[in-house]
């Protein structure tokens, strides 16, 4: 029989926080979309909430519909943020914390609607 692991309410509280700052991050990329020329019609970001982590998506407009996902980010429970490996799974190493104070990843100047701010010689550069 398979034990049940009870969540703590500080727990509770540092997810809450992380989904807020999650949302802030969506808003950043969707203004660094909105900067390259996509337009809010077109695109759209958005995170969704599974077991171990957030996944930060981008929904393409295609065919009459919002349909195409592509994955960029996950950003776990207590706010460490991962590059996407694929669909289903995170790369390895930790990018960036999003609790850290003055993270830049909610300043739309630095996100990269392709996800560049996620390479690991990004990541050294402004990890200092």
């Amino acid at each position: 029989m398979a034990s049940v692991r009870h969540i703590t309410l500080e727990e509770i509280e540092v997810k809450k926080k992380v989904q807020k700052l999650v949302q802030k991050y969506c808003n950043a990329l969707a203004e660094n979309f909105a900067k390259e020329g996509w337009k809010r019609q077109t695109v759209r970001v958005l995170y969704k909430d599974g077991r171990k982590y957030f996944k930060v998506l981008v929904r393409y407009y295609i065919d009459g519909k919002f349909d195409h996902d592509c994955v960029l980010a996950f950003v776990d429970f207590k706010g460490d943020v991962y590059m996407s490996g694929s669909r289903h799974n995170c790369a390895k190493g930790v990018r960036y914390n999003i609790t850290e104070p003055k993270c830049i990843l909610l300043d739309s100047k630095f996100t990269d609607c392709a996800g560049g701010h996620l390479y690991m010689h990004t990541v050294k550069k402004y990890r200092k």
